[in-house]
């Protein structure tokens, strides 16, 4: 199994499982195929005037992937919509039709006309404010499991295989990342979620 780490304004291509270190008013978009799993931790980007742009740069990344773009299977989105105390995705009033047209705009990017699920750290029972999430490949779907965020115990290593990419929202391109990337999570507490199809 090999698991890959995304963080924020990255985009990463595992063939087994992605992990996403600190969701907070992020939003973590996984897209499956038949060859594996497409990822990108979208920090910002939750007003409709961003949804297009951010889109069609996942989109380049997976059709100009070495495994992509592949047969898409399914479109999977994990973010605090809801939550007292926390830090919601800055969706405003009525989240959730803002949620589900953020999804569809990247599944349109992708010319994808299959399922898209969504999950809501809100719900999590005792999450606290930043969640860690596994999205692992099962077949055409993803087991989708999280936990509390903490960096305790989680390392980085430089990025010296190039296959950490970086969103620059001010040119609206794609970059290596230059900085260090995280290499390992420990995975203790963590439960499975159970994400709603929202098309």
């Amino acid at each position: 199994m090999v698991t890959r780490y995304v963080s924020e304004r990255e985009l990463v291509y595992s063939p087994d499982e992605l992990g996403f270190p600190s969701i907070m008013g992020c939003h973590g978009i996984v897209y499956a195929t038949n060859a594996g799993l497409f990822g990108f931790h979208n920090y910002g980007g939750e007003t409709p005037a961003q949804y297009n742009d951010r889109a069609a740069a996942f989109a380049d990344f997976v059709t100009h992937h070495p495994a992509g773009p592949g047969v898409g299977t399914a479109l999977f989105g994990a973010c605090y919509l809801t939550q007292a105390g926390a830090t919601v995705r800055a969706y405003g009033a009525g989240p959730r039709p803002k949620w589900i047209a953020e999804l569809v705009a990247f599944a349109a990017a992708l010319n994808f006309n299959g399922p898209i699920y969504g999950y809501d750290f809100g719900t999590f029972p005792g999450i606290g404010a930043s969640a860690y999430s596994e999205f692992s490949r099962v077949n055409a779907t993803c087991v989708i499991q999280a936990k509390t965020w903490t960096a305790v115990g989680a390392t980085s290593a430089p990025n010296t295989d190039h296959v950490n990419i970086r969103y620059n929202p001010r040119l609206n391109v794609l970059e290596n990342q230059a900085r260090n990337t995280i290499n390992f999570v420990p995975t203790a507490g963590m439960r499975t979620v159970y994400p709603q199809q929202l098309r």
